[in-house]
């Protein structure tokens, strides 16, 4: 069983969803703490075109998979982020370690 760290930030409000970001950070945990990097833009692929029910089902499959992790890593301006504030929460009701 590999350690896993959820990368967590803002996506929403970015043209590029920040993905730069989050795979720079990906490569930075898998270096640092050889670690298998989960990104939340791997997760979820958009079926409706209401954004609303696109960013609760994309949560709903995040929380789910941060549930499995072992650690969650924050980007800079995480606490900006409504979806990154959620995570937090719920890493910190499954006793994850938290990385900023």
């Amino acid at each position: 069983m590999s350690y896993k760290i959820y990368i967590s930030g803002p996506i929403s409000g970015h043209a590029d969803l920040n993905e730069p970001a989050f795979r720079q950070a990906a490569a930075k945990v898998a270096a640092l703490y050889h670690a298998e990097a989960i990104v939340p833009l791997d997760l979820y692929t958009p079926d409706s075109p209401c954004r609303c029910a696109v960013w609760c089902r994309a949560m709903v499959a995040d929380l789910d998979a941060l549930e499995l992790c072992d650690a969650i890593y924050f980007l800079d301006n995480w606490h900006k982020s409504t979806g990154a504030r959620r995570e937090l929460i719920h890493a910190n009701a499954h006793g994850l370690r938290l990385i900023f």
